[in-house]
């Protein structure tokens, strides 16, 4: 089987969908399948020239048009698994797939099919308004797309166009989405899209050598360091208890966590760290905590941390909601609930029993649900169906 992959790269590289597609190309590479990508990187715009360049190419970028009609042509896939398209590729490759009458695998990371900052926030609150919109004018009226409603022209007219032209619908044969609460947004916001066209499949990680049942005592926080992560949450909880915080990552709140950090002697910010870095750090945490406030599609962290036989502590929201099951692999906050985050963090601390009982089903979970060889097989599946023209199940 050939495979065609196909991803725009963010500008800050070594997020999680970035992170995803270069896992899934390496797993079938390994698996001996004959893989193929083509991708390209978001560099920002340098001057206003590129900004007007690139807001054109969000709409139908007739250079990835003919570039991928070429890339079909020479390497004859027989499926092309598409991951990110925005900003530059667009939805121009779709058609150049459906012309060549080549089916298409698309994985959604997030909600960028309908909202324009992809995560249906705005101003930490949940947000779909415009799901009822034929064209997203709230989006441009609030700035969703990076704080500006000028930036944001471009991507509400992304979504209009392709919602009015049925882009996804056609052109696409099978949609991959990483939870079960990913769904059923989606399902709800306008889009026409079928059911039977859809597919769950979480994503995964390889195994490690880091695994340790033998924790120490200390709460570990990975990620982007940000309002809607729920970072002043958790900051606020831990000035009020004594056990041990660490946090990893960059973000706009990076001053308020350094200074967090040396406020409390029991917080420790670490700044950004090396995947083999994080990955040790997680390994002997007594759990990780993510207190997001907003509908996440997924969580590669808390799954990361699964593999390491390390309990999650995460919101009652989105995918990490999915992922983590209450007093099995792991314990479910209230989101935006400091009184239930901490009370849930003590009942950690304090029952040994309970902690092992997460700590050796996080690890099952991995093993069951989020392994290589899982993800692997659910992929073949995928890919067999839609070549042969079945729906999903």
């Amino acid at each position: 089987m050939r495979v065609l992959f196909v991803h725009n790269y963010y500008k800050n590289l070594g997020g999680g969908e970035d992170r995803v597609f270069d896992l899934e190309v390496s797993l079938l590479q390994e698996s001996g399948l004959d893989v193929d990508v083509f991708v390209t990187r978001n560099h920002g715009a340098k001057n206003a020239f590129d900004l007007v360049k690139i807001g054109f190419n969000t709409l139908f970028c007739y250079q990835a048009y003919s570039d991928m009609l070429e890339r079909i042509r020479l390497f004859k896939p027989d499926v092309i698994h598409v991951h990110n398209l925005f900003p530059q590729l667009s939805p121009a490759v779709l058609y150049a797939a459906k012309k060549c009458r080549v089916p298409v695998v698309m994985t959604l990371h997030n909600y960028r099919l309908s909202c324009a900052n992809a995560v249906m926030l705005r101003e930490n609150t949940f947000c779909n308004q415009c799901n009822s919109e034929a064209f997203p004018l709230s989006a441009i009226k609030y700035g969703c797309y990076m704080g500006s409603p000028v930036a944001t022209v471009p991507v509400a007219g992304m979504i209009a166009l392709h919602r009015y032209l049925k882009t996804w619908q056609k052109c696409v044969a099978r949609f991959v989405m990483v939870s079960d609460a990913q769904k059923q947004l989606l399902l709800e916001a306008n889009l026409g899209l079928d059911p039977q066209k859809i597919t769950v499949k979480p994503n995964f990680v390889f195994d490690t050598e880091e695994l340790s049942y033998s924790k120490d005592n200390y709460f570990l926080f990975v990620g982007n360091l940000a309002q809607h992560k729920g970072v002043p949450l958790l900051l606020e909880v831990f000035q009020n208890v004594q056990y041990p915080l660490k946090l990893i990552g960059l973000g706009e709140l990076q001053p308020l966590v350094e200074q967090a950090a040396t406020e409390n002697p029991h917080i420790e910010y670490l700044g950004y760290q090396s995947p083999e870095i994080v990955r040790a750090f997680m390994a002997k945490a007594k759990a990780i905590v993510l207190p997001s406030l907003c509908y996440e599609t997924f969580g590669m962290v808390i799954i990361e941390a699964f593999s390491v036989a390390t309990p999650a502590v995460v919101s009652n929201i989105g995918g990490p909601g999915c992922i983590v099951q209450e007093g099995n692999n792991g314990l479910l906050v209230e989101p935006g609930n400091a009184d239930d985050l901490k009370a849930k963090l003590t009942q950690l601390w304090n029952d040994q029993d309970l902690h092992q009982t997460l700590s050796r089903n996080a690890r099952l979970s991995y093993e069951r649900q989020y392994s290589p060889q899982e993800n692997r097989d659910q992929l073949m599946r995928i890919y067999h169906e839609v070549i042969s023209g079945s729906s999903s199940t």
